[in-house]
């Protein structure tokens, strides 16, 4: 039986791969507990009695069957936040369509250690999730950030990186949602550093120590709009 005072999550479990790390991520939370399903019946069941605040669906393929699902569950309960987790993603999906729903995410496999015990914290803290448009690379590097409206200097490492954006763990210091900065990653393989501007997405404390920070690239005059609109 659920405990209906704790942040409950609802796994589709199309692909067993994955499964042990979700759960074992997700359970380390005590804010939080998952019901597992193997059916899509026993998924709008859930919905609509409102005995689940999130969906996790584990893929092996997102397919255009996967997305009806999704596009009639929001309609029931639209506020259901909605995580996709898949080995492989069909190029025939219309994204925009997913793209107008609140509360969604895609995660590609193989899962990066520690994706979910992130992702659990914010939806269980009330915190919004971004849907991810680009893919994500993992790496580790080296990164610099100085706050473009003071000197303020930061350090910490890059874990993933896409074309729109990136995730880093700062070593200490805080910084906010909607500061804007300038990056530089350290790419180890080609001696020499990628520059970027960004703004502070969202971020969470980590597991351990310091700061992770969920940041979108932005070019020179997202700069300058968003500077103006401080002033």
């Amino acid at each position: 039986m659920s405990d209906k005072s704790k942040y409950t999550f609802l796994l589709f479990r199309q692909e067993s791969e994955g499964c042990d790390q979700i759960v074992a991520e997700i359970g380390a939370n005590p804010l939080c507990q998952i019901i597992q399903v193997d059916t899509i019946r026993e998924i709008f069941d859930h919905a609509a009695d409102g005995s689940a605040n999130s969906l996790i669906f584990n893929l092996k393929i997102f397919d255009s069957n996967t997305l009806k699902v999704i596009q009639k569950i929001k309609s029931i309960t639209p506020t259901l936040s909605t995580t996709i987790v898949t080995a492989q993603k069909i190029q025939n999906i219309d994204m925009q369509k997913l793209k107008k729903y609140n509360e969604i995410v895609i995660i590609d496999k193989p899962v990066k250690h520690g994706d979910f015990a992130l992702l659990t914290e914010r939806l269980a803290e009330g915190k919004p999730i971004y849907f991810r448009e680009h893919k994500r690379f993992n790496t580790i590097q080296i990164a610099h950030l100085e706050k473009l409206t003071s000197n303020e200097q930061y350090e910490g490492s890059v874990y993933t990186i896409s074309k729109g954006g990136a995730y880093i763990e700062l070593t200490k210091g805080n910084v906010k949602p909607g500061e804007l900065f300038r990056v530089s990653i350290k790419l180890d393989q080609l001696s020499k550093a990628h520059n970027f501007n960004a703004e502070v997405i969202w971020t969470a404390p980590k597991v351990r120590q310091g700061l992770a920070v969920g940041l979108k690239f932005i070019n020179e005059e997202q700069v300058y709009r968003t500077l103006l609109e401080k002033v």
